[in-house]
């Protein structure tokens, strides 16, 4: 018994002073940022002088308090409409949503958009849903880090008229003005716009407008 006793004390000294010694070895390194994403993409300029922290470490501690700032490398498609969606069920997205509710910078690398490298090449109206969702994420405060000119179908400070031929219009009708357009879509009043129409013009962030 007496034996088993020292060994435990033994193993628990070694044990603290193990972690004294890494404690001590490891830097402060200024401000943490937790990083959503391969670390390395960081920008230079954004780490400098910071600690970049991982979500590991976010998951042991259960809360964005101790990160200055967040920033996204990667995101996948599901985490972009998570995110927009108010879901927080998965620690990337649940970080995420915290840190905006919380006041804590979050800046998205324009890179880590998987989408951005499809546009005009598929579905113009999947492409448009998730710009929506990039869209209200800027809404919501995220800052667009490295935002390309052409990034978007349009400009965003673009204003064109769209006044389309069709009496109806369909989601693929739709799809195109979106793309076409700028902030806002004009449309005769007589026109008829299908709910899935509805849909597109609402997740593209642009504004309808009847004239």
């Amino acid at each position: 018994m007496k034996e088993n006793m020292e060994q435990l004390v033994e193993l628990v000294t070694r044990e603290v002073l193990r972690a004294m010694g890494e404690q001590k070895s490891t830097p402060s390194g200024g401000p943490a940022i937790l990083v959503i994403g391969p670390m390395d993409k960081v920008p230079a300029e954004l780490a400098a002088g910071c600690r970049l922290a991982g979500l590991e470490e976010y998951k042991c501690s259960g809360s964005v308090q101790g990160f200055e700032k967040l920033c996204v490398t990667a995101l996948s498609l599901t985490e972009l409409a998570d995110i927009a969606l108010g879901r927080d069920s998965r620690p990337a997205q649940c970080a995420v949503l915290h840190a905006l509710l919380e006041g804590k910078e979050v800046q998205l690398l324009e890179s880590a958009l998987p989408h951005r490298g499809y546009s005009s090449k598929g579905s113009p109206a999947l492409y448009q849903t998730l710009e929506g969702y990039v869209r209200t994420l800027e809404r919501y405060g995220v800052r667009i880090v490295g935002k390309k000119s052409g990034a978007t179908c349009c400009p965003s400070g673009e204003k064109k008229a769209a006044a389309p031929v069709e009496k109806v219009i369909t989601e693929a009708a739709a799809a195109r003005l979106a793309a076409q357009s700028g902030e806002v879509i004009s449309i005769p009043r007589s026109t008829v716009v299908t709910p899935s129409a509805k849909d597109v013009f609402l997740h593209s962030g642009k504004r309808l407008e009847y004239v």
